[in-house]
């Protein structure tokens, strides 16, 4: 079961990257239509491309929802996810197995905002790179608190990736 729910994370990762390529492109395209000439086909193709975005874009704020509430969940119960069994099925009371089992109620889980402590514990948890595309990358505060982390587990492996990539991006942003 764990390896199933890291493959589905690692599957939601993708799209998001996926997405995130496919909205870089509709901004270069937005850019390009946004030189011609003001008219009524230009706006259309804009508003085109602004709704691919905005899709898009609620798309991946889902799938990081996702992606956190799974790792939030290996984290709270990887040992009781050690041993679950998928071939275990749930019996009745009459130790039978149930042919039509009645729908259940489940809470419904509302909607919520990333914050940057959720993008915190995704990237601490490998459930999303902490790289160009990461939404926190350029915050100071966001790179310090990873590297408090890292520095209290005293892995100073990652610690040094980060001062390493920190410092490329410094150097990118100052040309």
């Amino acid at each position: 079961m764990r390896e199933q729910l890291k493959q589905t994370i690692e599957t939601l990762k993708k799209r998001v990257m996926y997405n995130l390529q496919v909205i870089r492109k509709n901004e270069q395209k937005i850019r390009e239509i946004l030189k011609e000439p003001v008219s009524s086909d230009r706006s259309e193709r804009l508003e085109e491309r602004y709704s691919i975005n905005k899709e898009m874009l609620k798309e991946n704020n889902e799938s990081i929802n996702i992606q956190l509430s799974i790792v939030q969940f290996l984290d709270r119960y990887h040992q009781k996810i050690d041993k679950f069994k998928l071939e275990a099925e749930p019996e009745t009371e009459n130790n039978q197995k149930d042919k039509n089992p009645e729908p259940k109620d489940f809470n419904i889980v509302k909607k919520k905002e990333i914050t940057k402590d959720d993008y915190f514990e995704l990237t601490i948890h490998n459930g999303i790179d902490y790289d160009a595309n990461h939404p926190y990358y350029d915050d100071d505060e966001f790179y310090n608190m990873l590297m408090e982390h890292y520095t209290d587990l005293e892995d100073y492996e990652m610690c040094s990736k980060l001062l390493v990539q920190h410092k490329k991006n410094d150097a990118f942003s100052s040309n």
